[in-house]
């Protein structure tokens, strides 16, 4: 078993350099955002929204199935949603959450907030937001 293992141990280092070069990935590899991402169908299964980032631009698109048409498209740069969810056949809630010291807690914390995106209105406007109408301290919302 060693000496197999020893004879084939050369064209091991030989290879190896050759495929580590090909398949090598950066860190712009692993911090780019998938294209499409973050799907959520309609409780009707008539409408779905998505995410559409090319890492400059950062979009919501909402897109009926029926009319095959888009319906709604908002820039949502500012949100950074990490999940989003229709609650109802026109709207559409887009949640994000950072991980942040607060001021009078020990520790880092998750901290989230959530806007929502009316569809027939075009019109984003933000729901619970730590400071304003729950304590800073709520955490996980």
């Amino acid at each position: 078993m060693l000496f197999r293992l020893l004879k084939s141990l050369p064209l091991f280092f030989i290879l190896f350099p050759l495929l580590a070069q090909s398949n090598a990935l950066t860190v712009e590899s692993y911090a780019k955002l998938p294209p499409i991402s973050l799907f959520s169908i309609a409780p009707s299964g008539k409408k779905i929204a998505y995410r559409i980032t090319d890492g400059e631009v950062d979009f919501l698109q909402v897109y009926d199935l029926e009319k095959a048409e888009r319906i709604g498209l908002i820039d949502i740069s500012d949100v950074g949603p990490t999940s989003i969810q229709f609650i109802d056949e026109e709207r559409v809630v887009l949640v994000s959450e950072v991980n942040t010291r607060l001021q009078g807690y020990q520790g880092r914390h998750d901290v989230s907030y959530a806007v929502v995106f009316n569809v027939s209105t075009k019109k984003i406007h933000k729901l619970l937001e730590p400071g304003h109408g729950i304590s800073i301290g709520q955490t996980e919302i």
